[in-house]
């Protein structure tokens, strides 16, 4: 302010509390992030069941397919054999189901872990044989497993995940006509599972 002589007299302050504003501000902010991550979620949804239901249902068809055209030639075991692998895969997809409901936990980092004691060497056949059975796959797989059984303790929906992942990766990225060798091993209480094609790469665990 001045006076009548033109002198600086005093000062006056507008003070406005943009707090409400600021706080307005980041909760948009924050519901814009979350918007983004959920389109995140719902494409890596997409790709994973996809890639996840693939497996389960060749096998079940390739099943299926044998019960249809070959029922009258195959004895009753080996119809008992094929109807009881088709229920394995209705489990595994189950299983699959499962692991998408838990999907938003695993992107938030809390991964439920549940070991329980099997035979790694079995689990590890079942998931090649499940592959095996998809015909643009046949043949391709050599299999080089130095211990049976292999007993150990391990979450079967995790590991799943990534020898199934290996395998796929080692068949999808490398030419139809070379083929893929999953070597599982036991060593020092350690066990390796190593997956490798004949690409520019290999991959193992």
């Amino acid at each position: 302010m001045v006076d009548a002589n033109g002198n600086c007299c005093g000062s006056a302050a507008v003070v406005t509390d943009i707090s409400s504003e600021k706080a307005t501000a980041e909760a948009l902010q924050r519901a814009l992030e979350q918007e983004r991550e959920l389109g995140q979620l719902k494409s890596r949804f997409v790709s994973m069941a996809s890639h996840e239901f693939r497996t389960p249902l060749a096998a079940i068809a390739a099943k299926a397919e044998t019960l249809l055209y070959y029922r009258d030639r195959l004895s009753d075991d080996k119809r008992e054999d094929r109807l009881r692998g088709i229920l394995e895969q209705v489990d595994r997809m189950r299983e699959i189901m499962e692991d998408v409901l838990q999907l938003a936990r695993i992107q938030a980092g809390r991964v439920e872990f549940r070991p329980e004691s099997g035979d790694f060497d079995k689990f590890c056949r079942e998931i090649i044989n499940e592959f095996s059975a998809q015909p643009e796959y046949e043949e391709r797989l050599a299999l080089n497993f130095e211990n049976s059984p292999l007993p150990y303790s391990f979450d079967r929906r995790l590991m799943r995940h990534v020898v199934s992942n290996l395998i796929s990766n080692a068949l999808k990225y490398s030419a139809s006509d070379t083929p893929v060798l999953v070597t599982l091993r036991a060593d020092e209480g350690a066990i390796t599972l190593m997956v490798e094609d004949q690409g520019d790469w290999h991959s193992g665990c």
